[in-house]
């Protein structure tokens, strides 16, 4: 849907306009900041301290940092950002169609002048993004909208830190190329706001990620883990069993919440499953665990 709205907006009459004046965009900036060096800075990083906090934040996390330094001066990665999060989606994408459309407008919009909002406005019909929020950034969208990759990845950072993370973890989590900063930053505040003992183990988990699948997968969980917690009887601490972190509740029950599709009763599953139960019996011998999955689950499952 993102991407069928930049379509839509490729084909107004403003973004034609835009487009022309695109090319200008690189000299223009270039005289400007030779005769108006001030208003020329102040335009393009939104003041001195936000400058300096961004050369802070990108120097020390050098191998996390996803954006372009000379994009960033002609204000491509901030337009992007912009854009992308008015669109209700991640502006760091993986998605191959979206990401490039995205680049594409946002270069046009900033070498041409044209605001994000004014080029929205412009689409007929609006651009018609409905998704869950639970999915998308809404959480996170001034964070995203203003901040350059590596200032979302010092927030995010930050947050885990406050929850007793070890640094070594965080740094193995933010570097693992996986993740996008949203990912990360998104991850870390529902991590926040579960507020669970021993979070070190869903992170250490996490940071293991060896596709983009298996992080989107962890981010997912993360943020259903917060905004369940109250009905799965409030999740207070993390438990490691079979190698996968689940959750006690206040009263002790443990549960195991995932973000499964189906759950059908194969050889693998049998497996897993019995030697789940048999791990929490021995750590919680009588207790009864609570298995709770966001999809379906076949009646012999």
């Amino acid at each position: 849907e993102a991407a069928a709205a930049i379509e839509k907006m490729s084909q107004s009459e403003a973004f034609g306009q835009a487009f022309g004046r695109a090319a200008l965009g690189p000299l223009k900036f270039g005289a400007d900041l030779l005769t108006k060096p001030a208003d020329t800075v102040e335009r393009s990083f939104s003041g001195i301290g936000n400058m300096l906090d961004r050369v802070g934040a990108g120097l020390s996390n050098t191998r996390a940092d996803r954006d372009n330094v000379m994009e960033s001066l002609l204000g491509v990665s901030d337009t992007q950002r912009q854009l992308a999060v008015d669109l209700d989606v991640d502006p760091y994408t993986d998605f191959p169609p979206l990401a490039e459309r995205l680049k594409q407008m946002a270069g046009a919009m900033a070498g041409g002048g044209l605001p994000v909002r004014a080029g929205l406005a412009l689409v007929p019909g609006g651009v018609g993004i409905a998704v869950s929020s639970v999915a998308s950034v809404d959480t996170a969208k001034d964070s995203l909208r203003n901040k350059t990759a590596a200032q979302v990845i010092a927030e995010a950072k930050s947050t885990l830190a406050s929850l007793a993370i070890p640094p070594e973890t965080i740094d193995r989590l933010v570097e693992n190329r996986n993740y996008t900063p949203a990912d990360l930053l998104i991850m870390a505040r529902a991590l926040k706001r579960l507020g669970a003992e021993n979070t070190v183990i869903f992170v250490d988990k996490a940071a293991g990620a060896g596709s983009r699948n298996v992080a989107f997968y962890h981010r997912r969980r993360a943020q259903i883990l917060a905004a369940r917690s109250n009905e799965l009887g409030g999740l207070v601490a993390f438990i490691s069993v079979g190698g996968q972190p689940v959750n006690t509740t206040r009263n002790g029950t443990i549960v195991a919440a995932f973000t499964f599709d189906d759950i059908v009763w194969t050889d693998i599953q049998q497996k897993t499953f019995a030697a789940a139960t048999a791990q929490i019996r021995q750590i919680r011998p009588g207790s009864t665990p609570v298995l709770a999955a966001t999809g379906t689950i076949t009646p012999l499952a």
